[in-house]
């Protein structure tokens, strides 16, 4: 706290219990080192405001593992772990600046999703080529509330009473079954049965 402004220091910096840091001010940056070490911790610009959180979003990232082994634990959350390993070294490719942004939107997903929802996920993604974070996360809500819906008409269809003839009618019929690509053809503005 500076000036009634609260500064954030790197994730995993602060223990409640035994940690020191001098604060001083060096050119209009409030500097915070470790009294210990005399090592910089973090440097702000020092706000004008008051009652505000002055945050450095690199502050927020895990910095405990290495972006490799941040890759390893995290494809091994999930059911299929070589096709998320797979789906998590292209999101490096794409993304490499960002990727541990990347893979904490995903690890933070595990938090409020059943894994299995998860994995159902990364294979729609894969399918579709979605390669990143808010876009497997779009696909998790999606697949959510599909399934929630699924859900609901099953709970809400009434019994009704079926004889033999009826069942051995219902026996016979085979719906058709159509590829996935004709649903998102629909969906970008394509017609039903083109091709």
């Amino acid at each position: 706290m500076y000036q009634g402004n609260r500064y954030s220091v790197p994730l995993g910096t602060y223990n409640a219990q035994g940690t020191l840091a001098n604060v001083f001010v060096d050119d209009q940056q409030l500097v915070i080192r470790n009294i210990n070490t005399g090592m910089e911790i973090a440097k702000h610009r020092i706000s004008s405001g008051h009652g505000g959180l002055i945050q450095n979003s690199n502050h927020r990232r895990d910095r405990s593992l290495g972006i490799s082994e941040l890759i390893e634990v995290t494809a091994k959350k999930f059911d299929e772990t070589v096709a998320a390993y797979d789906y998590l070294t292209v999101l490096r490719t794409k993304y490499p600046r960002y990727i541990r942004d990347q893979i904490q939107v995903i690890r933070g997903l595990f938090d409020a999703y059943p894994p299995a929802l998860l994995s159902t996920t990364l294979d729609m993604c894969i399918q579709q080529k979605i390669y990143n974070a808010s876009g497997f996360k779009e696909m998790v809500i999606f697949l959510e509330e599909v399934n929630h819906e699924s859900d609901q008409e099953v709970l809400n269809m009434p019994d009704l009473p079926i004889d033999a003839v009826m069942k051995e009618r219902i026996s016979t019929i085979h719906p058709e079954v159509r590829s996935l690509d004709v649903y998102s053809k629909l969906g970008q503005g394509g017609r039903h049965g083109t091709n």
